[in-house]
């Protein structure tokens, strides 16, 4: 008898549990279709066990009262039927809708068509049957007669017709049922294989576990037993078919609470939680503060309700603080670490700091909103460095470009907080606007977008763009406030990594540029010729870490010297890149036999055809034979080299033609000058003599004349050490401000 009672009331308590959940659901959704479904899933599911355990209870009491309750409870008994259905609908629904919906727009009102005629053909029957009954209690008037006795036969066999009929139609459609639930488990199995979401796919698991089992206990309860003929005791047919139920509507609570199905976990289970204490409260009141006011009343005479009073202080004062411990716990106990959205702020904010590869950054950020979600398609709009538009990529190609006068980029930086896709459209300012916007948000697939502002200002940065939810659901007031808390540490987290990305950008670049440097130095601090009766000195100091100035000194056939300087256009890199073209292009011409003026105007050719026309070089090439002590030179637009005679003449290099890479058959001239011992030849750039003051005078050609007759008396190297102090006296610099290059040659007398 006791285990009859707990029996019925577990029944009865888990069904309402059930059938209550489903309200909730509808609650939260009611406009929602998915919501409705898996309300009406839970609820008739949940009514099952209800009538189960209340059937069980009434029949233990075995009065009058409970027999009228029996007989009540009968005529709802194949109401919960419509569970299966609701779960075949589900199935078409969840987690995406099957084409056949489409196709078949009234198909969920014929799924339920079936079951409504089989309520309706029931509920005939019972009436017919009870007219049968009245019937034959009453009799016919003159019952004796054989007219009498033939409407009595002939009722009588009437009602083993519609009794035979209910008994074929009601273990026939237990199949029906059967092949629903069936058909519903085939399409979430279908489903599941398809997904890529690994919270669904693990919802989708849990459901089907349930499903699965209580298909199984169904089927031993009903369908089965009509198959091979035996007739189990109706209380067992009640404690399968229930515990069927309950395993099935089970499933889908357990994948609310633990795996936050539709999005509903945290709704939930704040609401059952606020059920539990409040009920917990009611029963501790009537189990403590009614009874000890009534002590109180007996012994003073007098009602006091004083401790009614302070457990009203108590409740108000803890329970919030009650209710947000217990679901701290009930959340570390049920979801772990790994879940919830709270949870999510956390892990993401301390993924994304330790993540400085901007692309990296994107993806964890895209990959942990879709599955948290459970989102169709995540995108991650950002302004680009340049500050010229928001760009959007998807698998390294771009997905979407956005100037910065586009409709949808104005709407959004106005906007701080989530904003829905459609108040997008509407806060455009005109019709074509809108459209803009509508067509830009339809090639995201958005359903959400978040701006992404720094915390400090700036303006925003970029923008989340969502997709639907793919259970269909809305994105609820808690999310929204995570998205805008997760926006923010998304802008912090892409601002360290571009930053990191320039400071690494920067890093390589320095490398590269002092390889450069090491490669050009070792170009012109080449092995130096030595000539008798010559003392050569050269230096070329970069402005930065590469320039564009170039000198060479060359030992040719014959004890001859080939002496070349020159001054690309530009700085930096590709000045870099032009002088080592000069170099090369250089050595290959002079090995042979050609005259001075053909090596400069082979050069021209040759920077003219690889190069663009902004591109030029000043150029300046002579070969020095020691024979005749003569130098022989062209010069292509360089600044005049200077020959100081010991008599104090200066004879200056002019002859030659136009700068390198202007015109493709510009023509170029040579001449010889005589170099005798005591002569000093200084050969320049412009890095030497336009060099300014703090007034902006240039150093000039008289300067550095005056300086070079000063210690014209000492080494080449002494002249080009006092060059170089006295013109960084001049500009008051520790650096110069374009490429500083200077040759002296010193003609001393032969040993």
């Amino acid at each position: 008898m006791d285990l009859t009672i707990l029996g019925g009331f577990l029944y009865l308590s888990c069904g309402l549990a059930i059938f209550v959940l489903g309200l909730l659901v509808y609650r939260q959704g009611p406009d929602v279709r998915i919501h409705r479904v898996s309300a009406a899933m839970l609820v008739f599911g949940g009514l099952g066990p209800t009538l189960g355990g209340l059937g069980v209870l009434l029949g233990w009491r075995g009065t009058d009262a409970s027999a009228d309750g029996l007989n009540l409870l009968g005529g709802f008994a194949y109401v919960w039927e419509l569970f299966f259905p609701s779960l075949l609908l589900f199935a078409l629904i969840f987690p995406r809708e099957w084409p056949v919906l489409k196709r078949f727009p009234r198909l969920p009102w014929l799924l339920y068509a079936p079951h409504l005629f089989h309520l309706a053909f029931l509920v005939f029957l019972g009436f017919l049957g009870e007219l049968d009954w009245d019937l034959r209690l009453r009799s016919l008037p003159g019952g004796e007669s054989v007219i009498g006795t033939i409407a009595t036969l002939g009722l009588r066999v009437l009602g083993l017709l519609f009794e035979l009929l209910t008994r074929l139609h009601t273990r026939f459609f237990s199949f029906i049922n059967l092949v629903y639930a069936a058909s519903a488990i085939a399409l979430l199995v279908a489903s599941w294989r398809r997904l890529r979401s690994p919270k669904l796919r693990r919802q989708m698991v849990a459901l089907l576990l349930g499903l699965g089992s209580s298909m199984i206990l169904y089927a031993a309860a009903v369908p089965l037993p009509n198959v091979i003929g035996w007739d189990p005791p109706v209380a067992l047919r009640i404690v399968l078919v229930s515990v069927a139920l309950l395993v099935g509507t089970g499933s889908i609570a357990f994948a609310i609470v633990r795996q936050s199905f539709l999005d509903l976990g945290t709704v939930m289970r704040r609401a059952i939680l606020l059920s539990a204490i409040s009920g917990s409260l009611v029963i501790l009141y009537f189990l403590t503060a009614r009874p000890m006011d009534r002590i109180l009343l007996a012994q003073s005479g007098r009602e006091l309700p004083i401790f009614e009073t302070l457990f009203v202080i108590l409740v108000i004062v803890f329970f919030h603080p009650i209710l947000g411990r217990v679901e701290e716990t009930v959340d570390r106990l049920v979801h772990g670490d790994a879940a919830g959205h709270g949870n999510l702020i956390r892990r993401l904010g301390r993924d994304m700091i330790s993540i400085l590869d901007l692309p990296e950054l994107i993806a964890t950020l895209v990959g942990n909103l879709r599955e948290a979600l459970a989102l169709d398609s995540v995108h991650v709009a950002l302004l680009d460095p340049g500050h010229r538009r928001y760009q959007v990529t998807q698998d390294d190609r771009s997905l979407l470009d956005l100037p910065l006068d586009h409709p949808l980029v104005a709407v959004i930086s106005a906007r701080h907080d989530p904003v829905a896709s459609r108040d997008l459209v509407d806060e455009a300012d005109s019709p074509s606007a809108r459209a803009e916007v509508r067509s830009a948000l339809a090639a995201l697939n958005a359903s959400l977008v978040v701006p992404i502002h720094l915390p400090e200002g700036g303006g925003c940065i970029g923008f989340l763009s969502l997709g639907s939810k793919l259970t269909g659901g809305r994105f609820n007031a808690e999310e929204l406030t995570v998205l805008s808390i997760l926006a923010t540490q998304v802008g912090i987290a892409v601002r360290n990594a571009r930053l990191h990305a320039e400071a690494v950008a920067r890093k390589v670049v320095d490398q590269e540029l002092a390889m450069a440097r090491s490669i050009q130095e070792a170009i012109l601090a080449g092995k130096r010729p030595s000539l008798a009766g010559l003392d050569l000195a050269a230096l070329s100091l970069p402005s930065r870490q590469v320039g564009g100035d170039y000198y060479d000194l060359i030992s040719l056939k014959q004890g001859r010297l080939g002496v070349a300087i020159g001054d690309v256009s530009g700085k930096g890199v590709p000045a870099a890149l032009l002088m080592s073209m000069l170099h090369a292009g250089l050595h290959a011409q002079v090995n042979g036999t050609a005259a001075v003026a053909d090596v400069a105007t082979r050069m021209n050719q040759i920077l003219y055809h690889a190069t663009s026309h902004e591109k030029y070089a000043t150029f300046f090439f002579g070969i020095f034979d020691p024979l005749d002590r003569r130098f022989l030179y062209s010069n292509a637009g360089h600044n005049l080299p200077l020959v100081l005679r010991r008599d104090g003449s200066i004879d200056r290099l002019r002859e030659g033609g136009l700068v390198l890479g202007v015109m493709e058959d510009a023509v170029y001239r040579e001449a010889s000058v005589a170099v005798e011992a005591g002569d000093v030849l200084v050969l320049y750039t412009d890095g030497v003599t336009e060099a300014t003051d703090g007034n902006g005078e240039e150093y000039g050609e008289a300067r550095l004349v005056e300086t070079v007759r000063r210690s014209a008396d000492r080494g080449a190297a002494d002249i080009v050490r006092t060059v170089r102090e006295d013109v960084a006296a001049f500009s008051c610099a520790t650096g110069f401000d374009d490429d500083f290059t200077m040759i002296v040659i010193r003609a001393i007398p032969a040993a």
